[in-house]
């Protein structure tokens, strides 16, 4: 054989090789969200589809609590690994509401199975957060592999929690200028509630002296927070009273509804100055009268031990 013909052989069998090594592609991981959502969007981390928080301690897509993944195009011997992140959690059924088992203990952030089937893969997820996390489908099939991803979402729940009241002053004149106090609402799972006030209520109490919060309660889009006004009708004790109702959830941690403060509690303040200062006297002399006893115990005039200081 000439030596061009022994070159174009070695460089066609180098050719065949390389192609032998080459595995066809294999299209991404066809999964979908069918059911539980309330807007599909594009699943995208920049527009991720909506799912309402698990707010009533249930995992249930029927009522949008939690989303439904259909995988499909399986084929048998498939090993499929689902994986989230952020608050995203993964379950293989749905979870009913229990006083005893709180949904934000349940599922896990990776799940894998090996399929004994072409059927579709069926499984849950939820999210307890209104930041946009990713769920991850994997498929690996005879030596090939590939992935697909999409993105979820939490819409906030109902305002659970009363939290960082600022600006309640400790005493506040009739003629003195309006305090602004200001608060604000997080859901069950500490997620923001904003602009949200229709449910806040400000309460007089009964027996102390009548106030008022000289504006109605505003949502302040800077600061992220609800503010008022709070200004003394009289110069007397008096109840400041945030209230919510009470959406106590079982199985979920108990809601920080109600937030009260006492403006103007002189009378209780001096109490507490001059209980105070009898204590420190009285700690003083007593401590007076036992360095006097130590030291006739040490002279042994005394026949008892020493005594403490306190």
């Amino acid at each position: 054989m000439s030596k061009k013909l022994i070159a174009v052989a070695s460089a066609a069998a180098l050719a065949l090789t390389a192609l032998v090594g080459v595995a066809p592609a294999m299209a991404a991981p066809s999964f979908s969200f069918t059911d539980g959502y309330v807007a599909a969007n594009t699943s995208t981390q920049a527009d991720p589809t909506t799912t309402k928080v698990p707010a009533t301690n249930t995992l249930d897509v029927a009522t949008d609590y939690g989303v439904e993944i259909t995988i499909t195009d399986l084929l048998t011997a498939d090993v499929v690994r689902v994986t989230s992140t952020g608050t995203v959690k993964l379950m293989e059924a749905e979870q009913a509401a229990s006083a005893n088992v709180a949904i934000t203990s349940l599922g896990s952030q990776s799940i894998t199975k090996n399929r004994s089937s072409a059927s579709d893969l069926i499984l849950y997820a939820y999210t307890t957060s209104t930041t946009a996390g990713s769920i991850v489908v994997s498929v690996e099939r005879t030596g090939l592999s590939s992935t697909s991803t999409k993105w979820i979402k939490g819409t906030v729940g109902a305002a659970y929690n009363i939290v960082d009241v600022q600006g309640v002053p400790s005493t506040l004149a009739k003629t003195a200028a309006g305090v602004v106090t200001t608060f604000k609402l997080t859901d069950v799972f500490g997620n923001a509630v904003e602009a949200a006030t229709s449910g806040v209520t400000l309460t007089p109490s009964t027996g102390l002296a009548t106030h008022t919060f000289a504006s109605n309660i505003g949502w302040d889009s800077s600061a992220k927070n609800y503010r008022a006004t709070l200004t003394a009708l009289e110069t007397l004790p008096f109840l400041v009273d945030i209230s919510l109702a009470d959406g106590s959830v079982p199985g979920l941690a108990d809601a920080n509804f109600k937030y009260t403060n006492v403006v103007n509690n002189a009378g209780v303040s001096a109490q507490i100055t001059a209980l105070t200062a009898q204590v420190t006297a009285l700690t003083a002399d007593y401590n007076a009268l036992v360095k006097k006893w130590n030291k006739l115990v040490a002279s042994r005039k005394a026949p008892k031990k020493k005594a403490a200081l306190k």
